[in-house]
């Protein structure tokens, strides 16, 4: 017998009939959408997908659906990530439409819709990662988006990750990666700064970075704060989701005075000299706090200067801030409070999580408005 899924949210919609729409969710942090009968439901959370007894219980809801509707999916949404196992489960449908999202699309249209948003908004999605529209590794992004389209008028500069997904859990690998990129592989000082690295991964991280050997990019705005937790003190491999920057922000002094430089170019926000201003805290004694502080304070500010750029140019106010790196309530309040005092309208989550539980949401909302779902 079918378990019944949890549900954690139901919304109306505007047409009292729509073809069903089941939206599949990410995968880390997985939930199911279901548009129909003129509702959007969103059921969860199963939890890590490739856990068995999460994907039982996922798999198991969406047969629960199924019958429930006692019919064929006809449109099933998914994540563009081609090794999700909530994309490889969207390809076995029967449906009639297949509509792969974008994932950070899904989470700018999550906090749009749950906050009412209609018309073209800015949204700021700070993540982990995801897959990005050109294909590479996204996470640190400001789109000019409705529920129909993206544009991407800016993101974090991207770095390269030594070994893949394996630099996800050594935070001082991707320390090392941005130092290497921004000063060089033989950057001077680089064992007193992450003592933890040994030096035949040393050694093997400069070969992979200098030959570009298994080390893709992201401008994922959480490996950014893994590289500050590595330069601050985090040591080793992290054993659960988003433990260094958790760390960080637990550290932080929750008010002070100072930040960290950032610099935007183009369509570019770098961080490029902080890292050697973070060098000479630390050789200076400045207090851990105060530091995790200054850059805190330095993300806030340089992000609030790129939607400023960006409404000059698009003449949109709206402002919606998604991603699971926005459960950090330090973040979240400078941002607020800066992009307030520059007039913007700001939304932040306040039915669903910031995280990927809010993706099949985003997903859902994005294909009802992308089909004929009138029936």
């Amino acid at each position: 017998m079918n378990d019944t899924p949890a549900l954690l949210m139901k919304f109306k919609l505007p047409d009292a009939e729509v073809k069903p729409i089941l939206a599949l969710g990410a995968e880390s942090e997985s939930s199911i959408a279901l548009a129909a009968n003129g509702e959007l439901r969103l059921y969860g959370p199963f939890g890590d997908l490739r856990k068995p007894d999460s994907l039982e219980r996922y798999l198991n809801a969406i047969a629960s659906l199924q019958t429930e509707l006692d019919a064929a999916t006809e449109i099933s949404v998914f994540d563009m990530h081609p090794d999700y196992i909530s994309t490889r489960r969207a390809a076995e449908f029967a449906s009639v439409k297949r509509l792969p999202v974008q994932h950070h699309h899904a989470h700018a249209a999550a906090c749009m819709f749950e906050n009412g948003l209609r018309e073209r908004s800015i949204a700021v999605v700070f993540d982990g990662m995801g897959f990005g529209g050109d294909g590479g590794a996204w996470g640190g992004e400001f789109l000019l988006c409705d529920f129909l389209g993206y544009e991407r008028p800016g993101h974090l500069k991207s770095y390269p990750m030594p070994g893949g997904d394996a630099a996800t859990l050594r935070p001082e690998r991707m320390a090392f990666a941005c130092l290497a990129a921004e000063y060089g592989t033989e950057y001077p000082g680089i064992d007193e700064l992450l003592p933890a690295l040994s030096r035949n991964e040393l050694t093997m991280m400069r070969q992979m970075l200098e030959k570009k050997i298994n080390s893709p990019e992201t401008s994922s705005a959480g490996r950014l704060f893994d590289v500050v937790a590595a330069l601050t003190g985090f040591r080793g491999e992290v054993e659960y989701g988003a433990q260094a920057a958790i760390e960080l922000e637990r550290s932080a002094a929750p008010r002070a005075e100072g930040r960290y430089t950032y610099d935007i170019s183009d369509d570019i926000l770098s961080f490029a000299g902080m890292f050697e201003e973070i060098r000479s805290d630390i050789e200076n004694h400045v207090a851990k706090p105060l530091i995790a502080f200054k850059f805190h304070d330095a993300l806030a500010s340089g992000a609030v200067d790129m939607c400023e750029r960006i409404r000059a140019k698009a003449n949109v106010n709206d402002v919606a801030l998604s991603g699971g790196v926005f459960n950090n309530e330090l973040l979240t309040r400078l941002m607020v409070q800066g992009l307030k005092k520059k007039k913007f309208n700001v939304f932040i989550h306040e039915k669903t999580p910031p995280g990927d539980a809010n993706i099949a949401l985003g997903q859902a909302v994005i294909a009802y408005n992308r089909e004929d779902v009138c029936v």
